[in-house]
C-alpha cells in the first residue's frame, strides 16, 4: 500500500508542477476579440489603431475587415470592456466576443506579424510614414508616376 501512496504523491506533485508552470507562462497579457460594426475600410482601422497606440497598456492589434473583427492584446490592468468602449467611442460599436490570457512571447510574435508599432528600419515621420498604406502609395508612385532614365 505504501508504494501506491508514493505514486499518488508524485503524480499529484507532477500535476501541480505542470499547472503552476502553465500559470507562470501565461503572463499578464490578455487577447480580446471584438465584433465591430461600421468598419468598412483600412482608414477605419487606422483610426482604431491610432487610438490604441495612444492608450497605455494596449500592446497589439490586428483586424479582419470582412468579418468585422478586431483583435487587441493588452495588459491585464485594462479590461476587455474598456477596450470595447475605446472602439465604440470612435463610432464603431463593438462587443467583446472573447478574452483569453496569453503568454508574453505569443503577444510579441503577434505584434511583429501584425506590424503593430513597428515599421521597417529607418522608418520615421520624415520619410513619409511607415504604414502599409503609405508603403503602398509609395510603390504605386514608383511604378506609375516616376519615370527613370536609363
Amino acid at each position: 500500500m505504501t508504494h501506491f501512496r508514493h505514486i499518488k504523491y508524485w503524480t499529484l506533485a507532477a500535476v501541480a508542477l505542470l499547472f503552476l508552470t502553465g500559470i507562470a507562462e501565461a503572463g499578464d497579457v490578455l487577447r480580446t476579440v471584438l465584433s465591430v460594426r461600421n468598419v468598412s475600410c483600412s482608414s477605419c482601422l487606422r483610426v482604431i489603431e491610432s487610438e490604441f497606440r495612444k492608450t497605455p497598456g494596449i500592446t497589439g492589434m490586428a483586424a479582419d475587415l470582412r468579418k468585422g473583427i478586431v483583435v487587441a492584446d493588452h495588459e491585464s490592468g485594462i479590461s476587455s470592456g474598456e477596450v470595447s468602449e475605446i472602439v465604440s467611442r470612435l463610432g464603431y460599436p463593438a462587443q467583446v466576443v472573447s478574452a483569453v490570457s496569453i503568454r508574453s512571447e505569443e503577444a510579441r510574435v503577434f505584434r511583429r506579424l501584425a506590424g503593430y508599432g513597428a515599421g521597417p528600419e529607418g522608418c520615421n515621420r520624415e520619410s513619409g510614414g511607415c504604414s502599409p498604406v503609405a508603403d503602398a502609395w509609395k510603390e504605386l508612385y514608383r511604378r506609375f508616376i516616376r519615370t527613370e532614365k536609363k
